[in-house]
């Protein structure tokens, strides 16, 4: 499936900082209906109150249980200091949606996708890193904006 993998060389898997990593494929990946490509951010993409999509095949109850198909839910890009009891980094993001039933990534989402549609362009402006154990609050997500030149320099020398 991958011929390599790079985790970034400075994360922390006790307060989950620098949560990202690259995978370089054996082969070209085959575009279709379920596989495309997705832009890199710009400093714009991922402002306080967008509204993006989170994408995965995490629990969908705190009970565990599993999806048998792909899940997708609306968070809103919120201030970090939303989520202060994360003690959040700038490289680190907070999302989640307040109103109602609040919704959010949940256990087996990590590393999945959260993105935003900009008129017709998918930007991914986040990769889900963690969150509650019950699944009920705002969720943290590595800001793939403030990793551009670490991906940049990654997919030039590998």
């Amino acid at each position: 499936m991958h011929d390599s993998s790079r985790l970034h060389p400075n994360y922390n898997s006790t307060n989950y900082n620098n949560d990202i990593a690259l995978f370089k494929l054996q082969t070209r990946a085959e575009f279709s209906s379920t596989v495309g490509t997705i832009c890199l951010p710009n400093e714009f993409v991922a402002n306080v109150g967008k509204r993006a999509v989170v994408i995965g095949w995490g629990k969908i109850s705190i009970q565990g249980i599993f999806p048998s198909k792909l899940q997708e839910t609306f968070v809103e890009i919120k201030n970090n200091s939303e989520c202060s009891f994360y003690n959040l980094q700038k490289t680190q993001l907070c999302a989640g949606i307040s109103v109602g039933d609040i919704k959010d990534s949940c256990q087996g989402d990590s590393g999945s996708p959260m993105f935003i549609n900009d008129n017709g362009r998918y930007y991914l402006a986040g990769i889900v890193s963690y969150g509650r154990s019950k699944c009920d609050g705002f969720g943290v997500y590595t800001n793939v904006f403030e990793y551009l030149s670490w991906i940049k320099k990654t997919m030039k020398y590998n």
